[in-house]
């Protein structure tokens, strides 16, 4: 027996292997096993002699890096002390005796990364728990187990265990010594190990994004920001988001934008950041409903038209230029278009004015289709005008509605000083709506329509 577990253990010493990690999770055994009851009642714990060779089996479960479970059987014959009166026995005299030995262990590993290596060539482990046994011909007996063991892995799928076990009976028994050599087949997939330290790279948190250059290395994201998670949804990984857990803009970096009348029109957008409007007319209130802002409005709590500066018509000769709303409606406007039979220009030809990019001044040239217009309507003093601006698609929505409102007051403004009757006339600014060209600069104008 001792020359057996002699060349067992220079064999496995010579084999460079990994001990069991998360790539086969479950292992099964079988090996021998030498039970000794001698070794404990006289201290002479290497008398070979007295060694009597079992067979053993077990199953074992990975559980994390630093420990193992196992259910271990043991069965076979042993050299069992001859009693007198428990515990007196007669010295050197020993009855062989069948053995049914089973145990539960809990195994610490030395190579769980804290200790040595978990790629070790050599897997040292301890480990304690609780069994119990049964001698034919007595009662069984309950014990707590202390041991050492040594893995050595020379494939993935194969495993040799050498264990060395003292088991503290804690009955009217006696304590015994068991020594093992098995050979172990891992199995169950796991993790996938990596092929080596030098090449593993590190990603704490498993998100895709390797550590080195993950901006939040310890909370899941995704590459599009930087290994972070956008926890507000607004489009801004958390690392670069300077209000991380309430919904922003880019602009504010992340932050919501100040809207100090809680209009819903942000501050930097909002003509009157102070007053809660609306945002048709780029945050003024409106209280008359006449479609000119508060702060335009002469007569703020009387509807009024644009030619009386927001008051109501009054019957008089002169015609005033009139300050009209900065920003009406931004969304769709409803207007009901006139009939074709009434409607003797429409936006085409000479009817449309067209401005320079970002400008609402009226070239020369284009007044002379103004004045084309004027001859018209001065000819039929019944006859009304629509003057609606648009602009391109450059800028924002706020910004391109003021635009087109002051091209379109511009050209009101010219045709009032030609003479022509401001009440006659209706202003709109649509800003980018309403584009009937894919070429900006035809999308630039103001549309005179003459409306009988």
């Amino acid at each position: 027996m001792k020359k057996i577990f002699t060349l067992l253990l220079v064999a496995s010493l010579s084999l460079a292997a990994i001990a069991q990690n998360e790539s086969h999770k479950w292992a099964v055994g079988a090996g021998i096993s030498a039970t000794d009851f001698s070794g404990p009642i006289t201290k002479s714990y290497f008398d070979f002699d007295n060694y009597k060779g079992s067979g053993r089996i077990f199953v074992g479960r990975y559980i994390n890096p630093s420990f193992n479970a196992k259910l271990d059987f043991t069965f076979g014959k042993v050299w069992f002390p001859t009693i007198t009166a428990y515990p007196d026995v007669v010295a050197d005299v020993y009855q062989l005796k069948h053995i049914y030995d089973a145990g539960i262990n809990i195994e610490y590993k030395f190579n769980n990364g804290y200790i040595f290596k978990e790629s070790a060539v050599v897997a040292p482990y301890i480990h304690t728990g609780f069994g119990f046994n049964s001698i034919v011909d007595y009662d069984v007996n309950t014990y707590v187990p202390f041991g050492i063991g040594l893995n050595i892995r020379p494939a993935d799928w194969l495993t040799i265990n050498i264990q060395s076990t003292y088991k503290l009976n804690i009955d009217n028994s006696y304590d015994y010594t068991q020594h093992s050599a098995s050979l172990v087949y891992n199995f169950g997939k796991g993790k996938k190990e990596a092929k080596s330290e030098d090449t593993e790279v590190s990603d704490s948190d498993s998100d895709g994004v390797p550590d080195l250059i993950d901006e939040c290395p310890f909370a899941a994201g995704t590459a599009e920001f930087f290994g972070c998670p956008d926890s507000d949804g607004d489009g801004l990984g958390d690392s670069r988001d300077n209000c991380p857990q309430e919904a922003g803009s880019m602009d504010n970096k992340g932050c919501p934008m100040a809207d100090s009348d809680g209009d819903g029109v942000p501050d930097d957008k909002d003509s009157c950041p102070n007053e809660k409007g609306d945002k048709r007319y780029a945050g003024c209130p409106d209280t008359d409903g006449d479609g000119i802002v508060d702060k335009y409005d002469k007569c703020p709590e009387l509807a009024g038209v644009a030619s009386n500066n927001g008051c109501p018509k009054e019957a008089v000769e002169t015609v005033s230029v009139p300050t009209v709303p900065s920003t009406p409606t931004v969304s769709t406007p409803v207007v009901t278009s006139p009939s074709s039979s009434n409607l003797v220009g429409t936006g085409t030809g000479t009817n449309s004015v067209f401005f320079a990019s970002g400008s609402d001044l009226v070239s020369a040239s284009e007044k002379k289709k103004i004045d084309q217009v004027l001859a018209i309507l001065e000819a039929n003093p019944n006859y009304k005008v629509k003057i609606k601006g648009y602009t391109d698609e450059a800028g924002d929505e706020y910004s391109n509605v003021n635009l087109s409102l002051r091209r379109a007051q511009n050209v009101w403004k010219y045709m009032s000083e030609k003479g022509f009757n401001g009440s006659r006339a209706e202003l709109y600014g649509y800003g980018e709506y309403f584009q009937q060209s894919p070429k900006l600069s035809e999308n630039r104008r103001v549309d005179i329509e003459i409306i009988k």
